[in-house]
């Protein structure tokens, strides 16, 4: 299973049998996919569906705290009378959903870190860097994706938006690929730099960054998304 919908926990069988198939199906194969180093959009998707879990959990968790408690005795020692808490009644159905939940959790939390491992040595692989002179307005320009050995640059041009969720402002980038570049002896970054200005001239000094793997990871799902949060560190200064 490639995807877990927003409502796997309540949609179709409520059966726990089913739902840790259907759960374990799907840890199968983003498990799959980062051993392939193809972290997106498996990761992010992991830490929402994570949240969501957690976030039920601890509802659930505050819910039973609130819930009313009968005196059971007195601690003479401490003082303190002794409380139990009075058991609230919870549909079968409603049961097997918290039954899930605690299933699901530490298995989505271990490939979570397995996730973020690999993003973080990937990372730590990868460089971003500007080239030449930069603009004070660096809201909009190029980026440059290299890989070792490859025969090739990605040039894209981006742009830094932001939006609105939850009444919070979050800035994001948006790529649109241009060109696919050969690479030739003597035809350095800069040089790149200088062509793209003379082939779109609205922007006559743009903000342009190189991205460079020594290795070749896969480019939509690995290095563009990464290369993306680089470049918004690089673009919010």
């Amino acid at each position: 299973m490639k995807n877990l919908s927003d409502n796997w926990l309540t949609e179709g069988l409520l059966d726990f049998e089913y739902k840790k198939y259907v759960l374990l199906a799907y840890l199968r194969h983003v498990s799959t996919e980062f051993f392939d180093n193809k972290l997106y959009p498996h990761l992010s998707d992991l830490i929402k569906h994570y949240s969501q879990l957690t976030r039920l959990k601890n509802e659930r968790e505050h819910w039973e705290a609130q819930f009313p408690k009968s005196v059971k005795g007195v601690d003479w020692n401490q003082l303190q009378l002794i409380y139990e808490k009075l058991e609230a009644s919870t549909p079968s159905e409603l049961e097997e959903v918290y039954n899930m939940v605690e299933f699901a959790i530490p298995r989505m939390r271990e490939n979570l870190e397995r996730g973020k491992e690999a993003y973080e040595s990937i990372e730590s692989q990868i460089e971003l860097r500007p080239i030449g002179l930069h603009p004070v307005y660096k809201g909009e320009g190029y980026l440059v994706l290299g890989v070792d050995k490859h025969p090739f640059w990605e040039v894209y041009r981006y742009q830094s938006t932001v939006f609105t969720q939850a009444k919070e402002k979050y800035r994001g980038i948006h790529l649109t690929f241009l060109d696919r570049v050969r690479k030739r002896v003597g035809r350095t970054l800069e040089q790149l730099k200088l062509e793209l200005v003379r082939t779109y001239r609205e922007m006559p000094n743009p903000a342009t960054f190189g991205l460079a793997s020594p290795l070749p990871f896969p480019i939509e799902p690995t290095l563009l998304p990464i290369g993306k949060r680089l470049l918004m560190k690089q673009v919010a200064v």
